[in-house]
Order: structure tokens, then sequence, then C-alpha cells
């Protein structure tokens, strides 16, 4: 298959239509207040940490240097803030709509104690032009039948993506979630999707930086401390010469931008939230140019 990249658009305050995940992680930064060294507050739809005692008037945003501790975004928005991999949670289901203009892809990864996921597009002329509707996720089952119930091997359904989206520039995106009491989701990315080659070669390959703590100690005992990692996957795809100049203006572009890549819709493995460490094109033909990657994962929780 081509390779597909979808370049997120921003999904944010600024186009926020409704949601029901409150933002209530802490009080609101007020500038009458005096903060002490480890207080916390929101500004900005983020969670910052007070520096040093006797914090009064300084803005968090505009005085993070000596003043504040930027910590994460706040549990409405961990899921759409790129750059830290962290859940946003709400017990059972939430929504969000936004009015973002033209996406043809929206994806969902690191789904957690999910059971369902729905995406929807609605024009305010044409109504309703995309329902995925509830797309089951979770451990599925592989077989039916009682004994498959019962004792059958399911399999990991932790992410979706749905392609092919109707171009409404108008559209409010709607993503619905329902699960159970610890339902949460890492990432949720919505953007438009690029497609490159005639197809990745075999052999590409996976695997993990980790950022976990080994050692042993002086009897040689060993001590382990999960932490969190990041993705890698490493392969080479055939593009058409006619596409050697788009390709290369878009990476140049999107340089030090994190984006969806698909190497394959075969496996949950090989769709990976990430930006690239290098590449490099070989020009193998008149006719075709062989274009090698290396991509690195956004860090997620151990």
């Amino acid at each position: 298959m081509s390779l597909k990249i979808t370049a997120p658009v921003s999904l944010g305050a600024h186009n926020l239509v409704g949601t029901d995940v409150p933002e209530v992680d802490y009080a609101v930064w007020a500038s009458a207040a005096t903060y002490a060294l480890g207080d916390r507050c929101i500004k900005d739809n983020a969670i910052w940490e007070c520096a040093q005692d006797g914090n009064l008037n300084h803005s968090p945003s505009a005085d993070d240097t000596d003043w504040w501790l930027f910590v994460s975004a706040t549990n409405r928005w961990k899921a759409f803030d790129l750059d830290q991999f962290d859940w946003t949670e709400k017990a059972t289901s939430f929504y969000y709509e936004f009015t973002p203009g033209i996406v043809t892809a929206a994806h969902l990864v690191g789904l957690r104690d999910a059971s369902s996921v729905r995406i929807r597009l609605t024009d305010p002329v044409a109504g309703l032009v995309f329902d995925s509707l509830n797309q089951p996720v979770g451990r599925l089952m592989t077989e039916v039948g009682w004994w498959a119930w019962g004792h059958g091997t399911r399999r990991m359904v932790d992410q979706v993506h749905m392609y092919n989206l109707p171009a409404y520039s108008a559209a409010t995106l709607r993503i619905d979630l329902a699960g159970g009491a610890n339902l949460g989701v890492q990432s949720v990315v919505a953007g438009t999707v690029k497609a490159f080659g005639r197809g990745v070669h075999q052999g590409a390959r996976l695997g993990i930086d980790s950022y976990s703590k080994t050692g042993r100690d002086k009897w040689g005992t060993a001590k382990l401390k999960k932490g969190a990692y990041s993705k890698r996957v490493n392969f080479t795809v055939t593009i058409h010469a006619n596409e050697l100049d788009e390709l290369t203006d878009f990476l140049v572009e999107s340089d030090a931008r994190v984006q969806i890549w698909n190497v394959s819709d075969r496996w949950r493995s090989t769709k990976l939230l990430g930006f690239t460490k290098s590449w490099e094109q070989t020009i193998s033909s008149y006719a075709y140019t062989d274009v090698s990657f290396e991509l690195e994962g956004v860090a997620a929780n151990g």
C-alpha cells in the first residue's frame, strides 16, 4: 500500500463547539491570589506549578521562567497535546465537537477501558455527511460462539483510524467515546491525508526506545523501574519520479511536526503518532525513487 500521512489540524479552545469533559483539575489562576511554592493552577488550558513563594500577580503564561513551571495540558486537553502522550479521562462516556475546517481523516490512539467510538461530520447545509456508527474497541473476539466467548482468543483494538472523510469546510466534527470507569484516550487527531508511493518495501523494522531505569545493586539483584517509552519505525517506500519534489517539500514543511504515519493497514504497530528523525532519497531509476525513513514516536507512559 501507499504510505499515508495525516497532517493534523489544530483542535483546541478556538474551534471547540462543545464537550462534557470538565476543566476542573485545579482552580483558575487569579491575579489577586498569592501562590506558594508547589501550588498549582489553570491558565490557558494548561496546568502550572508555582516555582517560588510569594508569587503574586505573575501570569503563568507570561512569567513562566522564574515563577511558574508548566506541568501539562488540563485533563480536557491532554488528548490534543501531541507533544505529550497522556490520557484525557472521564468515566463511562464523553464527547467533543469541533469546527476544524476540512479534514479527511480522524484518529484516536491509546484508547483505555473503551468499548465503542463514533465519529460524525455534520454540515450546516448538507446535514449529516459522515457517520462511522458505533465502532467496537477494546479486547474483541476473533471467533463467534459460546466456546470462543469463554475461552477463545481476543485481539486488542486500542486505536481507531478513519480515512476518506468527505471534505466539508464548515462541517462540525463530533467524537463520542463510551466505556468503563477508567475510560480514556491518549491522542485525538484530525487532519488531511497525503498518500505517496507505489508501496512500502518488505522488511520494515519496528522497535521502541525505553526510558525505564534498569540496573543491578552490588549483589547483582536487578533494580527495575518502569518508565516511558517511544516507538521507532524504519522503512523504505518506492515513489513515482513525479512525486519526488512534492514529497520533499512536504517533508521539509512538516519537519519537527507530529503526524500520523500509516506504513501498513494490516497491523496496529505500523501506525505511528510521531515525527521524522531522518529521511533519505535514492533516485533508483528514471521512473522511481526509493525513500528511506527513520521515524520516532511521541513518548508514552509505561
